[in-house]
């Protein structure tokens, strides 16, 4: 596995074990299932079902693992299923200009880098928080790097408030080092965005657009995740979408702008020149328009 993957791995075990150690002693012997559906249910007060559900699916695979090393007779984990999400559960929308304007003001300067980002190439908030100085080039004013999901090599154009940003953040002489370095630390630490997702609710909430969350499971039953909310940062992505096909980008174009990894888009893909994305980056509206 990649140091990404190895990284989230034992990001989610550590946290098993932070979990479990006040009853067991972190002694993976004593482990239930139980405490296994616990540890499920605490992950799905904090962030999504798909994650909740993978850091079960990595639990599983650990403690597969320790049997086959005869350290443990059962696996605990099988017997715990995935969360189902609520039927009648909002999805996901985009952010209207006027919510992004008052995120921005209630985001430190950090924040606000990593918001152009998402609304301005319509990335994941995994990949943004890794960028560092050598993915971006900006005598041709591009980004260059590959998505941790999909490992689709992206090359994008910088335009606008997103431009000015990076032309004004303090560059470093080493290419490795960290765009965001914060929120690049956090990454590192745990191997995934989930952190990070908490800290954009926390800005939602202080502009008014979220709840608090009380990091409880709110679901009714062991197999019920939290409701998710309508708006997260993976909003800017589809405000990226929305934005580029009402300015009159094409589907196509708007796809390959973003990245998507669908199957039927991959089946039948064909690269689209950096020229024709910048112009329709370049059709995005400034987001800092009102802001003064």
């Amino acid at each position: 596995a990649d140091e990404g993957t190895h990284q989230r791995y034992t990001g989610v075990v550590k946290q098993f074990l932070d979990h479990i150690k006040h009853k067991t002693g972190a002694d993976i012997k004593k482990v239930t299932a139980t405490d296994v559906a616990g540890f499920r249910d605490a992950a799905a007060g904090r962030v999504s079902v798909g994650t909740a559900n993978l850091m079960l699916k990595i639990l599983r695979s650990a403690f597969a693992a320790a049997r086959r090393e005869g350290l443990i007779d059962d696996n605990p984990a099988e017997r715990v299923t995935i969360l189902k999400r609520k039927k009648d559960a909002p999805g996901r929308r985009p952010f209207t200009l006027p919510e992004l304007r008052k995120i921005m003001e209630h985001a430190d300067e950090e924040w606000r880098g990593m918001i152009l980002f998402g609304l301005y190439t319509g990335q994941r908030l995994g990949d943004i928080a890794a960028l560092t100085w050598q993915n971006i080039d900006l005598a041709r004013e591009e980004i260059r790097f590959t998505t941790d999901k999909t490992g689709r090599r992206q090359i994008l154009p910088l335009v606008g408030p997103l431009l000015k940003f990076v032309e004004e953040l303090a560059s470093s002489d080493d290419p490795t080092a960290p765009l965001f370095p914060r929120a690049s630390g956090v990454l590192q630490r745990q191997g995934r965005a989930g952190n990070l997702s908490n800290q954009f609710h926390k800005i939602l909430v202080d502009a008014g657009y979220a709840t608090k969350r009380n990091h409880h499971s709110t679901g009714k039953g062991r197999n019920v995740a939290r409701e998710p909310n309508e708006i997260s940062f993976h909003s800017l992505r589809h405000t990226a979408t929305t934005l580029l096909k009402s300015s009159g980008v094409s589907d196509a174009v708007a796809r390959e702008f973003i990245g998507h990894d669908s199957a039927a888009v991959s089946k039948h893909y064909t690269h689209i020149p950096t020229d024709t994305l910048r112009k329709a980056a370049k059709k995005l509206p400034d987001v800092f328009k009102k802001l003064n």
